[in-house]
């Protein structure tokens, strides 16, 4: 399991939203060494550890419901959450 902890600030439409796709770094094995790799998941917007910030006051696009995601130690998060299997962070292919 994965437990996430942080915050994301400038999410539009966040009040709106039921899910979250949250990428995070996460610690992976490889070749005998632990590497970061990054991850993304799928959160329920109303579990518990996840609250939404104050909506921003902006000078454009007020339709938008810009708020930040606060992750307070997210319970767990398990491996069938994951969009994808960890892949190497900004790694870049020739």
């Amino acid at each position: 399991h994965y437990v996430l902890n942080g915050q994301k600030i400038w999410i539009s439409n966040a009040g709106f939203a039921g899910l979250f796709t949250v990428f995070a770094k996460v610690q992976t094995p490889e070749g005998g060494k632990k590497k970061d790799k990054v991850t993304a998941f799928i959160v329920d917007a109303h579990a518990a550890g996840v609250r939404l910030g104050k909506l921003e006051d902006k000078m454009g696009i007020k339709a938008s419901d810009t708020r930040a995601v606060f992750f307070d130690g997210f319970g767990r998060v398990n491996r069938a959450s994951r969009m994808k299997p960890a892949t190497s962070a900004h790694r870049r292919r020739r």
